[in-house]
């Protein structure tokens, strides 16, 4: 019997990612198939050249396609960008019998409907429902986890609602559906980063994950082992190269391969090579330090920093953080990233990695794959074959939003547990 085949498709701002993956006979993500490429078309995650997309996506899925000799099948689909905003909401129901004496026990059908509940809000025009996960139950005004089995009067629920803006996520489908590439979920980017980074000991310690992308800055802030936050922030890795660029007058191009190849943000000095760096137009070269360099990343680096400490603070959430900062993204390669993050915001600090899959560790274990990974574990949640054993997030989700599946043998599917829409 053929082992199951799962996919991921992640358009980000600076490269466009296809992985295709199989769970072998022990339960682990085998990824058999990588096809990846610099993002044409896409700004701060939004399509702005449908053409160019489309155009990266066939070719990062032919890649994959060769590389894992089989075809891709339906996939998981991340999204991010400045349209994305979030909103926290409630729902409760009544339990009561047809006396109103008493109530009755919490079931299936109860949470279901108390979860439908809590999207009954009013939304933006220009927005639409991703995500809506749930973060704490009550019975009877008493907070628990799992309210399935209790007995009480009236069930409520609180529940993290995460927004996409209605034209960005529709222009996304387009391209997929011209690709010829069957979306079977969309996913908030660092929602999937956290499926694939965060332990058991960050989500109950509290932590701010933080997807350090080239478009934007997208952070999710856990405590008290729910997701409590999600927020947006505009400037990211492309904004750190067009400082480069604008400070040392070169090209957006060369800022880039010196922000890779040379660029550190750590506080502690090693040395100060030299480099030589053509200015734009050709108009000869300068020589300029490698300090200087990390300098000009630097201020940019502790601006985001900042803003996310920020916002942690006006969510009354800082002091919830014991666990620090989970650095995923691109960005988040950065020489002596955690180190510098740690300096600014006086919280720990680490990058994110994922040590539950078999594959390409060379290319994989760059924090810029996190949240492939992270939506290929979403995918291969509702398989039997599966081991969520180094994915704690997808039981936390569970537990808190849907056990159901599980009562019942299996896991059910992730999409209906996250709230999110097929594509229609």
């Amino acid at each position: 019997m053929p082992e199951p085949v799962v996919a991921a498709l992640d358009l980000g701002s600076s490269k466009v990612v296809a992985l295709i993956a199989q769970v072998d006979r022990s339960g682990m993500l085998c990824v058999t198939g990588i096809g990846f490429a610099p993002s044409r078309g896409v700004r701060q995650g939004l399509i702005v050249d449908l053409d160019a997309a489309l155009d990266t996506v066939l070719q990062v899925v032919r890649h994959a396609e060769n590389m894992a000799r089989t075809k891709m099948p339906s996939a998981a689909v991340a999204i991010s960008g400045s349209h994305m905003s979030c909103m926290n909401s409630s729902g409760n129901m009544p339990l009561t019998t047809q006396a109103g004496s008493r109530g009755r026990t919490v079931t299936e059908q109860e949470v279901e409907s108390v979860l439908a509940n809590s999207q009954s809000v009013q939304l933006p025009i220009d927005r639409t429902l991703l995500h809506a996960v749930p973060q704490r139950f009550t019975t009877d005004n008493v907070s628990c986890l799992d309210p399935l089995g209790r007995e009480c009067c009236r069930l409520g629920v609180e529940t993290h609602l995460i927004l996409a803006g209605v034209n960005h996520r529709n222009n996304l489908l387009r391209c997929l559906q011209l690709a010829e590439v069957n979306t079977r979920r969309i996913v908030f980017s660092p929602l999937a980063d956290a499926m694939a980074a965060l332990s058991d000991e960050d989500l109950d310690q509290g932590v701010a994950l933080i997807n350090f992308g080239a478009g934007t800055c997208d952070a999710l802030y856990f405590a008290d082992g729910v997701l409590q936050h999600s927020w947006v922030f505009r400037y990211a890795g492309s904004r750190v190269t067009r400082d480069i660029a604008t400070v040392l007058k070169t090209t957006l191009q060369e800022a880039e391969e010196l922000k890779i190849r040379h660029g550190r943000v750590n506080v502690r000095r090693e040395g100060d090579q030299k480099l030589t760096v053509p200015q734009v137009h050709g108009e000869g070269a300068q020589v300029i330090s490698q300090e200087m360099l990390g300098k000009v990343m630097q201020a940019r680096v502790r601006e985001i920093l900042q803003h996310v400490v920020k916002e942690a603070r006006r969510m009354n959430l800082l002091e919830g953080l014991r666990g620090g900062l989970v650095l995923t993204g691109g960005g988040a390669a950065m020489t002596g990233l955690a180190e510098y993050a740690e300096s600014v915001t006086g919280l720990r600090a680490r990058r994110g990695r994922c040590e539950h899959y078999i594959g390409p560790r060379g290319i994989l274990d760059n924090p810029g794959y996190l949240t492939g990974l992270g939506l290929l574990a979403l995918e291969a949640a509702a398989l039997p074959e599966f081991s969520h054993e180094g994915f704690p997030l997808l039981d936390r989700l569970l537990v808190q939003g849907s056990e159901l599946e599980r009562r019942k043998g299996r896991l059910g599917d992730m999409f209906n547990i996250l709230r999110g829409r097929r594509n229609p």
